[in-house]
């Protein structure tokens, strides 16, 4: 299931706030906006990771193509919104509660290995394999030849 951005974006805040989470959070606006309209860190959009995996003090972020080809443009966007956290977590003030850095890893899964990934300056908290995500190939050897899915219909 899609996990969206901007869920992880919320749930990372309320971390950060422990229990205090009782009152409202302003929606940060990045110094730098003029680089990611709008600039604010939660927006609104369909923006999404494939899953998340989270224990302890761990998650581990993970983007999934099956038969869709890597892009720099998507991964990009992916870094750009990581950078977004990390520069305005601070904003967000820290609960006192002595809890540990959370450690985020990013994941890429696919068939084949991207090839023709561009390399990011991913921010510092992201967990990475020799500067570019990890990689995890994805054997869909066992997997059904036509997979069912929803599809919008008209009331006829």
């Amino acid at each position: 299931m899609d996990y969206h951005i901007d869920w992880l974006f919320g749930a990372l805040t309320l971390d950060r706030l422990g229990h205090a989470a009782d009152t409202c959070v302003r929606n940060p606006v990045s110094s730098k906006a003029s680089e990611a309209a709008p600039g604010r860190l939660i927006r609104g959009t369909q923006e999404d990771l494939d899953l998340i995996l989270a224990f302890d003090r761990t998650i581990i972020l993970t983007k999934t193509k099956g038969v869709t080809s890597w892009g720099n443009k998507q991964l990009a966007s992916k870094r750009r919104r990581l950078a977004d956290w990390h520069e305005l977590s601070e904003q967000v003030a820290p609960d006192t509660q002595g809890l540990k850095q959370i450690e985020m890893f990013m994941v890429l899964t696919s068939p084949q290995c991207p090839k023709k990934l561009a390399r990011l300056e991913w921010p510092s908290f992201v967990k990475l394999d020799d500067d570019v995500p990890f990689f995890l190939k994805l054997d869909l050897v066992s997997a059904p030849a036509q997979f069912y899915a929803p599809q919008r219909c008209s009331e006829d």
